[in-house]
């Protein structure tokens, strides 16, 4: 079983970056945009709704509904997207392009694995926070597995489970890590954010990457194999 090396993530993930810091500053402004484009009808006519009255308020509202119902698919989109590019870019960084934010196949998989893993922590959270938390991490790469292996929502649930069996305590801090370091992008004038973001991504690309054994550990922290399981 590969012990994942927690600092060896976020310090790719960094590295990673500053090799191509644009690259991941287009891309992060290319979602921005798109996501606010896609919203901005449904929150201008929800609020015109609330305002309008009689046969004018029911039309406005049937209309933010549609727009709104085509700003979650594009998300779902964006959402899938971004996966793909911080994949490719995780591979190779020196040719990512922003073309690979655009990723159409396995929407309905993407969706049913959504709402399969989604309905298994809300599970979790209903019968205690810990086994909440516990299966969040343990099915943190279902949705690579989809983008990336175009697996199905069982196979990626099952595959999530055993590639982070083992892992689950050292996926758990390097999600606090990632969240701190996502704290100090907020707290740098949001700004820090463009910088922050794309390192986490990396970094739990990285993760899932070295779990999944098709990238091999660095010399500064290599991967320790035992033979027990937990």
């Amino acid at each position: 079983m590969n012990i994942l090396p927690i600092k060896q993530c976020v310090a790719f993930g960094w590295r990673t970056f500053w090799a191509h810091p644009w690259i991941f500053i287009q891309a992060g402004l290319a979602v921005a945009i798109v996501n606010f484009l896609f919203s901005l009808p449904g929150d201008v006519l929800e609020k015109a709704s609330k305002v309008a009255t009689g046969t004018e308020a029911v039309q406005l509202g049937i209309f933010s509904l549609i727009f709104s119902l085509i700003s979650l698919v594009a998300y779902i989109y964006l959402q899938m997207g971004t996966t793909n590019f911080m994949l490719k870019a995780h591979d190779d960084a020196a040719h990512a392009n922003l073309k690979d934010l655009i990723h159409l196949k396995g929407f309905w998989r993407y969706v049913g694995t959504n709402i399969l893993v989604l309905l298994a922590v809300l599970v979790g959270l209903v019968l205690l926070i810990v086994p909440g938390i516990i299966v969040s991490i343990a099915l943190s790469f279902a949705l690579y597995l989809v983008i990336d292996k175009g697996a199905g929502p069982i196979n990626a649930f099952k595959q999530s489970l055993a590639l982070t069996k083992g892992n689950r305590w050292k996926l758990f801090l390097l999600g606090l890590m990632l969240a701190g370091i996502n704290i100090l992008g907020f707290l740098a004038l949001i700004i820090g954010l463009m910088v922050t973001i794309p390192v986490s991504f990396l970094a739990s690309v990285h993760a899932y990457r070295l779990l999944s054994g098709e990238t091999s550990s660095v010399p500064e922290e290599p991967v320790v194999q035992e033979t027990a399981s937990v």
